[in-house]
């Protein structure tokens, strides 16, 4: 069998109730895929790893772009043990686990970790699009960011309407 994970640094606004990881993938010894959640820790500054502060829906095989929801109220934090949001920079380890249909999830699948920096930004004072783009919480829009918004519009991402909000604020 086989497990990877792909858990890159990432930038979130404060307040952040989840973060995402770029890649996971489980196959099993006879080449099948296996299902899996990805569970989330914080990293201690000891290099200690705390309970469960989050986890991903049931994941099989190969998966991109897997959201982690880190205000889980699921059974597997009844203690309290999620971080709720994201409101100061922290180290997270992302860890493959096996699926359990006794609880949230089963066993570590070995050395399928990696750690990613959050590095937590100010919330923009700026509503709707403009402030989704607003990544620096300055409440201008500058040109990095109005970049940013148009190749989320040419992605798909953003409606003409909102990449117009965003061009105002951008001309303000």
């Amino acid at each position: 069998e086989s497990a990877s994970v792909t858990f890159d640094d990432q930038s979130v606004q404060n307040g952040t109730e989840e973060v995402t990881v770029a890649s996971a993938n489980y196959t099993l010894a006879d080449g099948s895929e296996g299902d899996y959640v990805v569970v989330m820790h914080v990293v201690n500054d000891d290099g200690s790893i705390s309970s469960p502060v989050g986890a991903s829906s049931d994941q099989t095989g190969s998966a991109s772009d897997i959201t982690v929801d880190l205000n889980d109220t699921s059974a597997a934090f009844e203690d309290g043990d999620a971080l709720d949001t994201l409101t100061e920079n922290t180290t997270l380890r992302a860890m493959l686990h096996e699926t359990s249909n006794d609880s949230a999830f089963g066993p570590s699948l070995g050395l399928a970790t990696d750690d990613a920096d959050i590095t937590v930004t100010p919330r923009s004072p700026l509503e709707g699009a403009a402030g989704d783009f607003d990544t620096d919480g300055n409440g201008d829009i500058d040109i990095g960011e109005l970049g940013d918004a148009g190749t989320a519009f040419a992605q798909g991402d953003l409606t003409i309407a909102e990449l117009g909000a965003v061009g105002q604020q951008f001309a303000s």
